[in-house]
């Protein structure tokens, strides 16, 4: 559906949003051909992966992210994005995420938690 231009909403279990794309890959199966396939068909429709965690905060469960952006705010492919997807380079999606929070709006655990504490949600 997503390739013929709908939108598609999923949940899927996932550590990060860098492995995320690994994770759905997997569960569509093993053979190597159709991996090239599905992962050219993942880089071109794939808007953004957004992770979350609820860690235990002042007043209940807070929730924090991680966010991997495909497409910039004029929805123009981020280019470097869309080539690891295609590879299967996990760890360079996670660098594109810890490099491209200001230039994308893309964020790290690490970075919401952050914000979270900031905003008081958390104790150190």
């Amino acid at each position: 559906a997503a390739l013929t231009g709908h939108l598609v909403v999923a949940t899927l279990h996932a550590y990060t949003a860098a492995t995320l794309p690994q994770r759905f890959l997997a569960i569509l199966g093993s053979d190597p051909d159709m991996q090239s396939n599905w992962s050219d068909a993942l880089a071109s429709c794939l808007q953004a992966a957004v992770v979350q965690e609820l860690l235990p905060g002042r007043e209940g469960l807070v929730p924090i992210h991680e966010i991997l952006f495909c497409q910039d705010k004029e929805r123009k492919p981020i280019t470097g994005v869309q080539s690891l997807l295609r590879k299967g380079n996990w760890t360079g999606l996670r660098q594109e995420i810890e490099s491209g929070k200001n230039r994308y709006g893309m964020m790290t655990f690490r970075e919401s938690r952050e914000e979270r504490i900031r905003d008081g949600m958390f104790d150190r």
